[in-house]
């Protein structure tokens, strides 16, 4: 399955399609066997069953290690957010250690961009989402970076002032990353490519082996096309950062952005 069609197709049609072109390639399979099994010198069915289990094996092997690629990346994401939540909490709190009026000014930001990336999942979803929150994101780092320039203009830079310059480095070190893995570490092109070919080629010589036996298994090859697209769906379900039913819960961060709202001086 190509990366485009996996990337932004709908989980429910990329199973679709998925499981069409497998059922397809069966019966291509199927009709190539049955042709050949009726030429006069064509292949026993024993060696054929051989290349079956031997091709169906690696298949299995690709497409655990495709799982296994778009498994890590989704740990990945999920440490990351939670690295985010607690740099972000640590950057409160050392903001609340500054004097006014950097205080009050770099505590309302911080609140502002846990809110931003508490909401993170609505607002990529919209039309050019992904760059219209990068912009936001880093607009309000250089806010907030500027709170820490002012605390050095005017001759503050004790320790406190330090640990929060570097708490603000965590949090911008980490939104880079989560970026990165949202945006660009995804399962690459040529593993989709060889997977989806290593698929079909599989399922061909699936259905040649029924055709040589003369013998159409309609129920084998059903199940074998619905689990090879159920498992392609966990895979590209995986890979897609905020969609679908596996994507990563934001509930941390909406958690510790309610929490900073609570924070604030007028509700208190």
């Amino acid at each position: 399955m190509p990366e485009s069609l996996a990337r932004e197709l709908p989980l429910w049609l990329l199973f679709t399609i998925a499981c069409g072109l497998a059922v397809a390639a069966i019966e291509l399979g199927f009709r190539a066997g049955a042709a050949r099994a009726k030429a006069r010198e064509h292949e026993q069915s024993g060696p054929v069953g051989a290349v079956v289990g031997a091709v169906l094996g690696l298949l299995a092997f690709m497409m655990a290690f495709t799982f296994s690629l778009a498994a890590n990346r989704f740990e990945a994401r999920k440490s990351l957010l939670l690295e985010e939540v607690n740099a972000i909490g640590t950057a409160y709190l050392r903001a609340g250690l500054l004097p006014e009026p950097q205080r009050s000014d770099s505590q309302r930001l911080l609140r502002e961009y846990a809110a931003l990336r508490a909401d993170v999942g609505a607002v990529i979803r919209e039309s050019d989402g992904i760059a219209r929150f990068v912009t936001r994101s880093e607009t309000l780092h250089e806010r907030l970076w500027s709170q820490a320039g002012a605390l050095v203009t005017a001759g503050r830079a004790s320790p406190v002032e330090a640990l929060f310059v570097s708490a603000l480095n965590e949090v911008f070190d980490l939104h880079t990353e989560r970026v990165v893995f949202a945006a660009h570490y995804r399962i690459p092109t040529v593993v989709w490519s060889i997977l989806a070919i290593a698929s079909m080629l599989a399922m061909a010589i699936l259905g040649f082996s029924f055709g040589l036996s003369g013998r159409r298994s309609v129920f084998a090859s059903l199940i074998v096309a619905v689990m090879y697209s159920s498992i392609l769906l966990l895979i590209g379900d995986l890979d897609r950062p905020l969609q679908g039913l596996l994507s990563v819960s934001q509930q941390p961060m909406i958690e510790l952005s309610t929490k900073l709202e609570a924070s604030r001086p007028d509700q208190r």
